[in-house]
């Protein structure tokens, strides 16, 4: 019998090999390949070194693929081979990476293998790394760089904005974002953005790319110049009917008693108190100007119209006010 030998299956059968005799003091380097269908094992070319217990191996389409190991003792292994089932021949397939272990294990996702753990025996190391074979002979991919994403929202449909920051030092750094409707760019930072989900792949110069994501969402936004007419004009009419109505007060009266309003007595008594209007303004206005300083400081899209429009907005509420506090002096 034997122990801790190792295996892998290819294109349906399974393939057994290696390890040591017990009781332990022989190590084997044999290879069997095992037939489900045909129930029959039938030997096939040795594992081109001597004998080793604990090997990790993977197989990857229609190649298998086996190293490291162990012979005893300190003896230990970082060579690594592939088996082509066809030729019924094993290749070299250089030294893994990290070093001499044993007792790792090993496993293939699509077209890679990946091996990790193992060690050295007592009294150690033991390892807790993972690591990648890509069998066409790219080198392992390895992270270098982190990224970090920070977005602001958009106000007005599209002036929303994100700054990419990467840490790391393998540059020069490819940048490629993807968003709504089509949205390409390949620049670190992007803006002029609309709401929406926005993503990024970061390559770096040797090591892994990385990739994020971040959202861009619709803030409480100050008015735009549409909005601010018709703002303006909705105050420009209640103050026109607040006028109006003021105007004409003298025509209420008493049911019963007849009164006659010319066009003349609009005129005359149109409601206008200067001292009092110039008071009212003289308090809205500061209040006006710090909440448009706020409102820049804290969301910062606000411009030369936003302040016209605060300002015109200011002073005709202060006509409003002025004309209800008038009305009851």
């Amino acid at each position: 019998g034997r122990w801790f030998a190792t295996a892998f299956t290819i294109s349906g059968k399974a393939y057994v090999g290696t390890g040591a005799k017990f009781p332990l003091g022989t190590f084997i380097n044999d290879m069997w390949e095992f037939d489900a269908t045909a129930n029959t094992w039938v030997q096939k070319a040795n594992f081109p070194t001597a004998g080793r217990q604990l090997i990790s191996s993977f197989s990857i389409g229609s190649k298998g693929y086996a190293g490291l190991g162990s012979s005893g003792g300190t003896t230990n292994y970082q060579d690594f081979y592939e088996f082509d089932p066809l030729s019924n021949a094993w290749s070299s397939k250089g030294n893994f990476t990290p070093g001499p272990r044993y007792a790792g294990f090993a496993f293939a996702l699509g077209s890679k293998g990946y091996v990790g753990s193992g060690g050295q025996g007592a009294p150690g190391p033991w390892y807790k790394d993972f690591w990648e074979f890509d069998p066409t002979g790219a080198p392992p991919c390895v992270n270098t760089i982190s990224i970090s994403l920070n977005s602001t929202s958009s106000t007005s449909g599209n002036n929303g904005s994100i700054d990419l920051t990467v840490v790391g030092s393998d540059g020069p750094y490819n940048y490629s974002w993807t968003g709504p409707s089509g949205f390409t760019a390949s620049t670190e930072d992007i803006s002029s953005l609309a709401v929406g989900t926005y993503n990024v792949t970061v390559t770096p110069a040797t090591g892994c790319a990385v990739t994020g994501n971040t959202n861009v969402t619709q803030s409480a936004s100050v008015p735009t110049l549409s909005q601010w007419g018709l703002i303006i004009l909705s105050l420009l009419t209640i103050s026109l009917a607040m006028v109006f109505m003021l105007g004409y007060q003298q025509a209420l009266v008493p049911a019963g008693v007849s009164s006659t309003i010319t066009p003349v007595s609009i005129i005359r008594q149109t409601p206008f108190n200067r001292n009092l209007l110039l008071k009212v303004t003289t308090i809205l206005l500061p209040i006006a100007m710090v909440g448009f300083l706020a409102v820049h400081y804290f969301i910062g899209t606000n411009g030369v119209l936003d302040f016209t429009g605060t300002m015109i907005s200011t002073v005709i509420l202060g006509y409003m006010l002025h004309l209800l506090l008038d009305k009851k002096q």
